[in-house]
């Protein structure tokens, strides 16, 4: 498969094409800034793309089988961001004028600013709502965004959107991802691998059924006992 990603000088981003290019798909990085992916390889080409533009973005999804979306904001900021909402409106244009299918994208737990039930309580507590207050305003964009692609109901693209726990640089941990419909997955762990997150995204594009189609699906990491 030729498989288009967004995001792929993040951490996350780079974990999805280094996965991809190991299971032999050609990948096309389009990025801001091509030189500061630093990965070279035969299935690898590197274009400069302007998220915030369709006529940047359309002419080069041709000939692509799917699209993965790592786009996210690489610092904590309270201040107000609209990455997640308006460069996925571009991307979902350029797919239907492309005539790309398949999407997956990623957002987070708890977007709705919930805590996991046992974890709202404490220290523990205290923590994780200074957390969601700091990050509030990236949260209220993925909502904007998880909203924009539940409201596609005419559109020709079949998208997933994948919401994991806290994410962490980390190896993958090789164990089963587990799958919840809403905020979380309860059961698991708080942090997961962006090994792990990548591993799913990807098997997700390049997967041939309607799993996942057209809704959002969190995932995480079973805690250990």
């Amino acid at each position: 498969m030729k498989i288009a990603v967004f995001g792929a000088t993040g951490a996350t981003g780079q974990s999805v094409v280094s996965q991809a290019l190991a299971a032999d798909h050609q990948v096309l990085a389009l990025v801001r800034t091509p030189a500061k992916l630093k990965l070279t390889h035969e299935n690898l080409k590197v274009e400069e793309a302007n998220i915030f533009d369709v006529k940047s973005i359309e002419p080069r999804l041709h000939g692509c089988d799917a699209v993965i979306s790592c786009l996210g904001n690489r610092s904590l900021s309270r201040a107000p961001t609209n990455t997640y909402s308006e460069s996925m409106k571009n991307i979902i244009k350029a797919m239907e004028e492309s005539g790309v299918r398949k999407l997956v994208t990623m957002t987070s737990w708890n977007t709705d600013g919930s805590k996991p039930p046992g974890r709202d309580t404490g220290i523990s507590g205290m923590m994780i709502g200074l957390f969601l207050w700091i990050i509030k305003p990236t949260l209220e964009d993925m909502v904007r965004m998880e909203t924009y692609l539940s409201s596609l109901t005419e559109s020709s693209v079949k998208w997933t959107c994948v919401k994991p726990s806290g994410l962490t640089n980390k190896p993958s941990t090789g164990q089963e991802i587990k799958t919840a419909e809403g905020q979380y997955v309860e059961g698991c762990q708080m942090q997961i691998s962006r090994e792990d997150v990548a591993k799913f995204m990807l098997n997700t594009a390049t997967t041939d059924d309607e799993l996942f189609s057209d809704q959002t699906v969190a995932i995480g990491i079973e805690e250990t006992k």
